[in-house]
């Protein structure tokens, strides 16, 4: 059905090579290393196997428009981390919002009382 399936996996990593892998982005496994798998996916839409195995693939159909969380105007907006709420309600508390709709962030003395100078 055009799907590129893939899966999502964990693999161990020995202690040896950790910094080594951390600094190429990339692991040589052997033939002997156990690997589980956690989910399978299409590589292109981005769907789970049991969700879409019988269906053609929607990126080879309609594009990839799904992925990109739909027209602007109709997307949901973005939650503030800190108030946990839409950044229209909570504007006022920030201080410079940003054209975007994504005010900065407060410093922390604002948020936890933390002071800003080290001891």
């Amino acid at each position: 059905m055009n799907h590129t399936w893939v899966a999502a996996t964990t693999v161990p990593v020995a202690a040896e090579i950790v910094a080594r892998t951390v600094k190429l982005g990339t692991l040589l496994i052997n033939t002997t290393v156990s690997i589980d798998v956690l989910e399978v996916y299409c590589q292109s839409c981005r769907r789970p196997y049991d969700d879409v195995a019988d269906e053609r693939c929607i990126v080879v159909t309609e594009g990839n428009a799904h992925l990109r969380g739909g027209p602007i105007g109709t997307r949901r907006n973005r939650k503030c981390p800190i108030h946990r709420g839409l950044y229209t309600e909570c504007q006022s508390q920030h201080e410079q919002p940003l054209d975007y709709g994504r005010p900065p962030m407060p410093a922390l003395t604002d948020i936890m009382g933390v002071g800003g100078a080290r001891r």
